[in-house]
Formats: C-alpha cells, sequence, structure tokens
C-alpha cells in the first residue's frame, strides 16, 4: 500500500485505454514510473475530447487487484458492434528493465526482462518496525544508496552488493500463495522518485 504507482484518468477516474490487445481487450495501463505516466498524460491532452486528463495515484495493493481481475466491460464498441473488456496491466519502468537487462548479460543470461523488474542485493537487510526485512526494491538506484548506506557502518562489505532480478507479478503471487514461509521476510520499498512525486502533487495548492 505504501509503494506509489499511477494512471491516466478522466476527472472521474476512469481511466483512459490504451490499443487493444490480441484478445480484443482495451487495457488500462498502470505505470511504475510518474514520468511515464506524465508523457502519457501529454499526449492525451493533445486530445481535445481529454482536456481533463490527469495522473491518478494509488497504491500497488490496489493496482494488484486490478491488474488479476478478470476483463470487466469497457463500454467501448468495436467495429462490429460488440462490447469490448478492459483489462489492467502494469506498464514497468523502461529504464529498470534496461538495467536489470544488462546485469543479467553481466552474468551471462541474455534474456529480455519480462513484467516489472524487481532488484535483491544478496546479504541486504533492513529494520522495518520491530523486524528485520529482506528489502525488494523497484530501482536499482534505490538499492545502490541503500547498500552504500549499509556499508557506513560494515567497510568490510564489497563496493556493489551480488544483485539479484525478480519478477513483481511472480513474487507478489507465490506471497499469495504461502508456501514459502521466508517469503514472509520481504519488503517493498517505494521508489524514492515515486514518494518525491507524490508528495510534491499533494503539496501543490491545486491538488491532482
Amino acid at each position: 500500500a505504501q509503494v506509489p504507482v499511477f494512471a491516466v484518468t478522466n476527472a472521474g477516474g476512469q481511466p483512459y485505454l490504451a490499443n487493444m490487445d490480441g484478445s480484443g481487450s482495451q487495457i488500462g495501463l498502470i505505470f511504475f514510473s510518474h514520468d511515464d505516466a506524465l508523457n502519457m498524460l501529454k499526449d492525451m491532452q493533445k486530445n481535445p475530447g481529454a482536456s481533463d486528463a490527469r495522473v491518478y495515484i494509488m497504491g500497488l495493493d490496489k493496482a494488484y487487484e486490478m491488474v488479476k481481475s478478470k476483463p470487466t466491460p469497457s463500454g467501448i464498441r468495436g467495429s462490429n458492434g460488440e462490447e469490448l473488456t478492459m483489462v489492467f496491466r502494469f506498464f514497468p519502468d523502461s529504464k529498470q528493465v534496461k538495467i536489470a537487462e544488462n546485469l543479467l548479460r553481466k552474468v551471462g543470461i541474455r534474456n529480455s526482462v519480462e513484467g516489472v523488474p524487481v532488484f535483491v542485493a544478496k546479504g541486504l537487510t533492513l529494520r522495518k518496525g520491530s523486524e528485520n526485512v529482506v528489502p525488494l526494491f523497484l530501482t536499482k538506484e534505490d538499492l545502490d544508496l541503500a547498500w552504500a548506506k549499509l556499508r557506513d557502518s560494515n567497510k568490510d562489505l564489497p563496493s556493489s552488493p551480488s544483485v539479484e532480478i525478480g519478477n513483481l507479478l511472480f513474487i507478489i503471487t507465490q506471497m499469495e500463495k504461502g508456501d514459502h514461509p521466508e517469503l514472509r521476510n520481504l519488503g517493498f520499498f517505494a521508489p524514492r522518485a515515486s514518494v518525491e512525486y507524490v508528495t510534491k502533487e499533494q503539496a501543490a495548492p491545486t491538488g491532482q
């Protein structure tokens, strides 16, 4: 719930839908980068019918429920008069996808990264309340900052950590199943840039 994600909606909170996928559904995009959401907003505002478009901020918990939901009626008719369905998809931060692919190449893995990449530093744990948590970062930059802070108190650590790449949806699905108790120690950490954007928007006189 503490990880903000972004969608482009009208003033009533209805999402603007992207082009159809192969199944005939309209796609509502949920962005992990506010910059990607703002780029879509600029494109939408070029359309006279979308002058009220805005960036809508929600928690990852709500967004995940939307993404895993079954297709629902979109209210839009296809060329043959049939009603098209609507699904929601995560739109990963393209910059972080490239970083993840470069890290995988360094260890001889040339697969393209599917979905939203998650970065884990081996040996890094953080205190969250009264618990030790293995942090899952959505940006490599935040992982590097956390590692640098850890090294401040332990100079014996290497200058850069060993990083593993995970898939966000897969990890959450495994958490929900409850088959792996060790996953309870994982914690998602909101991207610093996203939190700063949300704080700025909430402080703006006109709001979002």
